[in-house]
Protein backbone atom coordinates (compact mmCIF):
# COMPACT_ATOMS: atom_id res chain seq x y z
CA UNK A 1 0.00 0.00 0.00
CA UNK A 2 2.87 2.31 0.95
CA UNK A 3 4.13 1.77 -3.04
CA UNK A 4 1.14 2.61 -4.73
CA UNK A 5 0.53 5.32 -2.09
CA UNK A 6 3.83 6.58 -3.42
CA UNK A 7 3.05 6.27 -7.32
CA UNK A 8 -0.05 7.94 -7.14
CA UNK A 9 1.85 10.56 -5.24
CA UNK A 10 5.20 10.83 -6.97
CA UNK A 11 5.53 14.50 -9.16
CA UNK A 12 7.84 12.11 -11.60
CA UNK A 13 4.71 10.41 -12.73
CA UNK A 14 3.10 13.36 -13.46
CA UNK A 15 3.71 15.72 -16.00
CA UNK A 16 5.07 19.20 -14.25
CA UNK A 17 2.32 21.68 -14.59
CA UNK A 18 4.92 23.81 -16.34
CA UNK A 19 5.88 21.75 -19.04
CA UNK A 20 1.62 21.43 -19.30
CA UNK A 21 1.56 25.19 -20.10
CA UNK A 22 4.59 25.45 -22.41
CA UNK A 23 5.57 24.24 -25.78
CA UNK A 24 8.28 22.58 -24.44
CA UNK A 25 8.39 18.61 -24.64
CA UNK A 26 8.76 16.25 -20.96
CA UNK A 27 11.42 13.91 -21.50
CA UNK A 28 10.50 10.77 -22.40
CA UNK A 29 10.94 9.18 -18.57
CA UNK A 30 7.81 11.10 -18.03
CA UNK A 31 5.68 10.36 -20.80
CA UNK A 32 6.67 6.81 -20.12
CA UNK A 33 5.79 6.83 -16.10
CA UNK A 34 2.51 8.64 -17.13
CA UNK A 35 1.07 6.58 -19.12
CA UNK A 36 2.45 3.80 -17.03
CA UNK A 37 0.36 5.22 -14.20
CA UNK A 38 -2.74 5.84 -16.63
CA UNK A 39 -2.15 2.32 -17.51
CA UNK A 40 -2.48 0.86 -14.13
CA UNK A 41 -4.90 3.16 -12.47
CA UNK A 42 -7.85 2.82 -14.73
CA UNK A 43 -11.41 4.29 -13.13
CA UNK A 44 -12.24 0.39 -12.79
CA UNK A 45 -9.25 -0.30 -11.01
CA UNK A 46 -9.64 2.84 -8.69
CA UNK A 47 -13.10 1.67 -7.77
CA UNK A 48 -11.96 -1.62 -6.79
CA UNK A 49 -9.00 -0.52 -4.99
CA UNK A 50 -11.64 1.99 -2.88
CA UNK A 51 -13.78 -0.82 -2.31
CA UNK A 52 -11.24 -3.33 -1.02
CA UNK A 53 -9.61 -0.98 1.21
CA UNK A 54 -13.38 0.32 2.76
CA UNK A 55 -15.01 -2.98 2.80
CA UNK A 56 -12.03 -5.43 3.86
CA UNK A 57 -9.42 -3.44 5.24
CA UNK A 58 -11.59 -0.32 7.23
CA UNK A 59 -13.65 -2.76 9.30
CA UNK A 60 -12.40 -3.19 13.06
CA UNK A 61 -10.84 -6.60 13.80
CA UNK A 62 -11.44 -8.26 16.93
CA UNK A 63 -8.32 -7.13 18.49
CA UNK A 64 -8.86 -3.40 17.73
CA UNK A 65 -12.31 -3.72 19.26
CA UNK A 66 -10.81 -5.56 22.34
CA UNK A 67 -8.02 -2.65 22.46
CA UNK A 68 -10.30 0.12 21.98
CA UNK A 69 -13.00 -1.77 25.09
CA UNK A 70 -10.14 -1.92 26.51
CA UNK A 71 -8.70 1.80 26.61
CA UNK A 72 -10.05 3.64 24.11
CA UNK A 73 -7.56 6.40 24.64
CA UNK A 74 -4.61 4.28 24.02
CA UNK A 75 -6.72 3.05 21.03
CA UNK A 76 -6.57 6.23 19.33
CA UNK A 77 -3.51 7.49 20.02
CA UNK A 78 -1.80 4.27 18.78
CA UNK A 79 -2.49 5.37 15.12
CA UNK A 80 0.06 8.81 15.52
CA UNK A 81 3.40 9.08 14.93
CA UNK A 82 6.47 8.12 12.59
CA UNK A 83 7.09 4.27 13.69
CA UNK A 84 3.29 3.31 12.85
CA UNK A 85 4.01 4.30 8.82
CA UNK A 86 3.93 0.54 8.42
CA UNK A 87 0.44 -0.46 10.34
CA UNK A 88 -1.94 -1.61 8.10
CA UNK A 89 -4.61 0.78 9.51
CA UNK A 90 -2.65 3.45 9.28
CA UNK A 91 -1.35 2.84 5.59
CA UNK A 92 -5.02 1.87 4.79
CA UNK A 93 -6.56 5.33 5.60
CA UNK A 94 -3.82 7.09 3.93
CA UNK A 95 -3.34 4.86 1.16
CA UNK A 96 -7.47 5.42 1.09
CA UNK A 97 -6.83 9.45 1.70
CA UNK A 98 -4.49 9.45 -1.45
CA UNK A 99 -6.19 7.61 -3.37
CA UNK A 100 -9.77 9.83 -3.50
CA UNK A 101 -7.65 12.79 -3.32
CA UNK A 102 -6.14 12.27 -6.65
CA UNK A 103 -9.09 10.34 -8.36
CA UNK A 104 -11.75 12.81 -6.69
CA UNK A 105 -14.04 12.49 -9.60
CA UNK A 106 -14.16 9.09 -10.39
CA UNK A 107 -14.39 7.37 -6.61
CA UNK A 108 -16.74 9.95 -4.91
CA UNK A 109 -19.84 8.25 -6.48
CA UNK A 110 -18.46 4.69 -4.93
CA UNK A 111 -18.20 6.18 -2.13
CA UNK A 112 -21.34 7.70 -2.28
CA UNK A 113 -22.33 4.38 -2.65
CA UNK A 114 -21.35 2.60 -0.15
CA UNK A 115 -22.95 5.54 2.31
CA UNK A 116 -26.28 4.42 1.04
CA UNK A 117 -26.05 1.17 0.99
CA UNK A 118 -25.11 1.07 4.89
CA UNK A 119 -27.52 3.82 6.20
CA UNK A 120 -30.17 1.18 6.56
CA UNK A 121 -28.05 -1.11 8.96
CA UNK A 122 -29.57 -0.34 12.19
CA UNK A 123 -28.35 -1.81 15.86
CA UNK A 124 -29.77 -5.01 15.22
CA UNK A 125 -28.21 -6.17 11.89
CA UNK A 126 -25.45 -8.31 12.47
CA UNK A 127 -22.24 -7.54 13.87
CA UNK A 128 -20.11 -7.77 10.67
CA UNK A 129 -22.94 -5.07 8.82
CA UNK A 130 -21.98 -2.66 12.18
CA UNK A 131 -18.55 -2.94 11.41
CA UNK A 132 -18.19 -2.79 7.65
CA UNK A 133 -21.24 0.49 8.41
CA UNK A 134 -18.40 1.90 10.63
CA UNK A 135 -15.65 1.62 8.19
CA UNK A 136 -17.99 3.59 5.37
CA UNK A 137 -18.77 6.24 7.61
CA UNK A 138 -14.96 6.58 8.74
CA UNK A 139 -14.16 6.64 5.03
CA UNK A 140 -16.47 9.33 4.93
CA UNK A 141 -14.68 11.72 7.32
CA UNK A 142 -11.51 10.55 5.91
CA UNK A 143 -12.60 12.00 2.90
CA UNK A 144 -14.41 14.90 3.97
CA UNK A 145 -12.30 17.40 2.00
CA UNK A 146 -12.96 15.77 -0.88
CA UNK A 147 -16.64 15.09 -0.65
CA UNK A 148 -17.58 18.15 0.98
CA UNK A 149 -19.46 19.59 -2.13
CA UNK A 150 -21.34 15.78 -2.75
CA UNK A 151 -22.07 15.52 0.74
CA UNK A 152 -24.17 18.09 2.72
CA UNK A 153 -22.51 16.57 5.71
CA UNK A 154 -24.83 18.99 7.81
CA UNK A 155 -27.80 17.62 6.43
CA UNK A 156 -26.75 13.92 7.14
CA UNK A 157 -25.76 14.92 11.19
CA UNK A 158 -29.22 16.07 11.40
CA UNK A 159 -31.45 13.20 9.75
CA UNK A 160 -29.35 10.54 9.96
CA UNK A 161 -26.06 10.58 12.27
CA UNK A 162 -27.98 12.27 15.08
CA UNK A 163 -30.39 9.51 15.69
CA UNK A 164 -27.54 7.09 15.02
CA UNK A 165 -25.71 8.37 17.95
CA UNK A 166 -28.45 7.81 20.38
CA UNK A 167 -29.00 4.44 19.98
CA UNK A 168 -28.69 2.59 23.28
CA UNK A 169 -27.23 -0.77 22.04
CA UNK A 170 -24.30 -2.30 23.83
CA UNK A 171 -22.66 -3.09 19.99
Amino acid sequence: MNLLKQIIKCEDYNLPTSLQLSESVPPPQVMDAQQAKLAFFKASTCQTILQRLVCHYMPLSQQELQNWEDDAEEFAQEKTGEVHQYSLRVCVETMYVCLLHEYQQTLTPTVLTLIRNVQAVDASAEFDSLRLKEAVYKAAGLGAFQLYDDIDFDSWYQRQLLAELQVNESR
